[in-house]
Formats: structure tokens, C-alpha cells, sequence
């Protein structure tokens, strides 16, 4: 509990969500932590209970009991033991506020790039999956040509940009010592850091839908097939497997 500075974390997870970043974060932090699992209702939705603990009804959801507070960017409430409470909701706020307070390097850009500008292309190349798949087959042909589109003249262009970038990026990344490879290359230089936990959510979406290949992107391929094989995303997803019942999947 030393780690935690006497503070009780409280990881809210929904199945096949984002957690398993902050999952992966507390186990790279070897912080002490709780994890409560909801399961998804009717057309996907989250349960009503996540909305009593933060007014978006969103996950990950991570609740910090303090036994004292100080400076939070969070939530203030009531907590059940009558102490107070931190409730933070979005990936990246999570990160920044566990780094903030619970002392970890970290590195800033990838961490906003991620969500800001790399998971908005990812939802919207998943979304056009679905609607190209979800209507009756006699409609496809029709409903089809819209979603074909999109992805041929924006999503693909656009991963054509931003996954060329991070290979190039990767490539260049300066190593801090003598004798390094690429095997000790990270998003920040040859220090792990919770900015890789966030990028490889979109990436490895990326990995699973053939769009991050590594015949076309090999340094980035390499780089995040040693993410996935990493203890603290073992450790993450084989919790995660145990809490929801089921076998973990990315989205």
C-alpha cells in the first residue's frame, strides 16, 4: 500500500472498453487497486449504475478514496467511508492524474495524440465496418458505397499519414546509451512509458484489422508485438479475463 500513499483505488470497468490501459498502468505503477466490472445492456449500452458514479456514464471510470485531498483535477464527493473522493473519467485525464500524484515519467504528446488525433480515424474505420455489415443483404449494395468511401478516401489516406509518422518517429527515436536497439525503443526514447499504454489500444485495433501490416510498417509492427507480450498487458488482460468471464478482445 506504500505506493498507493494510503489512498484506496477504485478501477470501474466495462466489458470490452478501454480498461485494460489503466489496468496496465496500475500494474507498471505497482499500485493496489480494486476492480469493479459492469457488464453492456441492450444495443451495447452501459449499465445505469455506471451513471451514479460519474454523471457521464462512460468507462474507464477510476475513483481515488483519499484519506486526505489535495490538488485534483477530479470529481469531489462523498465517499462511502465518509472520507473523500477523486472520480476521474477519460483515459488520458486517468493517466496524467495517476502520474500526477503517484510519481511516474511520462510523455505528454503521444499520451494527447492518441485519443485526440489517432482514435478518432480508429472509430470511424470501425464504424464504417459495421454500417457496411449491418443492413439486409439486398440493401448492402446500396448502403455499402457511402461507408467504401469514406474509408477509401479518408480513413486510408489518413493511416497512410499518421502510421507512416509514428514509423518514422520510432525509427529516429534517440537511445540514451551505447548498445541499445530497437528492442529498447519506446514512443520517449529507451524509457517505458504510459504513453506507449495508451498508444497501443489503437494501434493494436489497427494491428487486428490488417491496416497496421508489417510489411509496409515494420518498426512500428515490431514495436507493438512487444507491447502485447509485455507483463504488465498480460497481467491487465488475464484480470480483465477473470472479471468479465470471457476471453479479452480489443473492441
Amino acid at each position: 500500500m506504500a505506493a498507493n500513499r494510503g489512498a484506496k483505488i477504485i478501477l470501474h470497468s466495462l466489458e470490452r472498453s478501454r480498461s485494460q490501459r489503466i489496468l496496465w498502468l496500475l500494474e507498471e505503477l505497482n499500485l493496489s487497486y480494486e476492480i469493479r466490472p459492469y457488464k453492456r445492456g441492450l444495443h451495447e449500452r452501459a449499465p445505469p449504475e455506471l451513471k451514479s458514479i460519474h454523471p457521464l456514464g462512460k468507462a474507464p471510470i477510476l475513483e481515488i478514496q483519499h484519506p486526505s485531498l489535495g490538488r485534483n483535477g477530479g470529481n469531489t464527493v462523498s465517499g462511502s467511508d465518509g472520507g473523500n473522493s477523486t472520480v476521474l473519467a477519460e483515459s488520458a485525464a486517468i493517466m496524467e492524474h495517476l502520474l500526477e500524484n503517484f510519481t511516474w515519467r511520462r510523455y505528454w504528446y503521444y499520451m494527447h495524440y492518441a485519443e485526440g488525433s489517432l482514435m478518432p480515424l480508429v472509430v470511424t474505420n470501425i464504424l464504417m465496418d459495421v454500417v457496411q455489415s449491418a443492413p439486409p443483404f439486398f440493401l448492402k449494395p446500396f448502403l455499402g458505397i457511402i461507408p467504401g468511401i469514406v474509408k477509401k478516401e479518408y480513413c486510408q489516406p489518413n493511416f497512410s499519414t499518421h502510421l507512416g509518422f509514428l514509423e518514422e518517429q520510432l525509427a529516429k527515436t534517440p537511445t540514451d546509451s551505447v548498445g541499445k536497439g530497437k528492442e529498447d525503443k519506446y514512443l520517449a526514447g529507451t524509457q517505458f512509458t504510459a504513453a506507449d499504454i495508451l498508444m497501443s489500444y489503437p494501434l493494436i485495433i489497427l494491428e487486428e484489422v490488417n491496416v497496421l501490416v508489417k510489411e509496409r510498417y515494420p518498426v512500428l509492427s515490431d514495436y507493438v508485438k512487444r507491447l502485447r507480450v509485455m507483463d504488465g498487458y498480460q497481467k491487465a488482460v488475464q484480470i480483465l479475463e477473470e472479471v468479465e468471464g470471457q476471453e479479452y478482445k480489443v473492441f
